[in-house]
């Protein structure tokens, strides 16, 4: 099948469909050149200019882009890419977006194992679904009314701040980093790193394969931090909740409200505090004092 790219000024498919071989979505706001190149297999690619600003492209109301042929994909380059409405995005290869991406209101992007996603930010709400190969999200990431954010292979969040509220993120191989991650009601399945200033769990789970380094780490309201791996932190504060790793090193240990700690070995360098909690099955190293009861 052919190449059908839309190309702007801002792209907008209120309602409408495209069904090509191969679909890209693009366009500049000031005055510039978009480059095609065409490969020995004539397969084109359209070559957007690094010094000018991208324009927007919009889906709603229920509007779909997808491929009929197999190995073709739909590509886009935009400034802002939004989603909405029960729209979708199918056989998704590649996105570029240099500021934000949302998705709502039952619409979704579906790329290919291979595919990748680039943006400044990301919203996701309201039973919105993405899933990717590899996705990198620059600023701020927010997954909000249980929406799902999945990635085949690897998914690196580099934002400020990751939120999850009725959400989940599924199937991350790659790192998770950020300044604060913060979830209500939501669930991380991860088998990479999370690294954060501030980890904070309410009525939520993480579960990670790998190691999990933050400042501060807080759970409360029946929240469970699990899976394999260390878990490092300067200060660990549980509330009627639960965390099982292999290993937790931290400056103070706090559990209180029937929480439990579930871990190989514990080391905690000034403290452990427990109130009506349970610490099982460990070699304690309390390197400062022994843990009040």
């Amino acid at each position: 099948g052919g190449t059908l790219a839309l190309i702007g000024g801002h792209v907008s498919l209120d309602g409408g469909g495209l069904d090509a071989g191969r679909v890209e979505l693009g366009g500049l706001v000031d005055s510039g050149t978009v480059g095609v190149n065409i490969d020995g297999e004539g397969k084109l690619t359209l070559i957007f200019p690094d010094d000018v600003e991208r324009a927007n492209v919009l889906l709603t109301n229920k509007s779909l882009v997808n491929t009929s042929y197999e190995n073709t994909h739909v590509v886009i380059n935009a400034n802002n890419l939004d989603i909405l409405a029960e729209s979708t995005l199918d056989d998704m290869e590649q996105i570029k977006v240099s500021k934000s991406i949302i998705i709502s209101d039952l619409s979704s992007i579906n790329g290919r194992e291979s595919s990748s996603i680039n943006a400044g930010s990301l919203l996701l709400s309201n039973d919105a679904r993405l899933s990717a190969g590899n996705i990198v999200i620059g600023d701020v990431a927010l997954i909000l009314e249980d929406a799902i954010l999945t990635a085949g292979s690897q998914i690196k969040i580099n934002p400020e701040t990751v939120f999850l509220e009725n959400s989940e993120i599924v199937g991350s191989s790659g790192n998770i980093t950020a300044d604060t991650i913060s979830l209500e009601n939501s669930n991380i399945w991860s088998s990479g790193n999370i690294t954060a200033g501030t980890i904070s769990l309410e009525n939520s789970n993480i579960w990670s394969s790998d190691n999990i380094t933050a400042g501060t780490i807080s759970l409360e309201n029946d929240s469970r931090m699990s899976g394999n791996g260390n878990l490092v932190a300067d200060t660990v504060i549980s509330e009627a909740s639960q965390i099982t790793r292999d290993n937790v090193q931290a400056r103070t240990i706090d559990l209180t409200a029937d929480s439990q700690l579930n871990a190989s070995f514990v080391r905690a360098s000034d403290s452990i505090s427990l109130t009506n909690s349970v610490l099982e099955n460990q070699d304690k190293d309390l390197a400062s004092q022994s843990p009040t009861l």
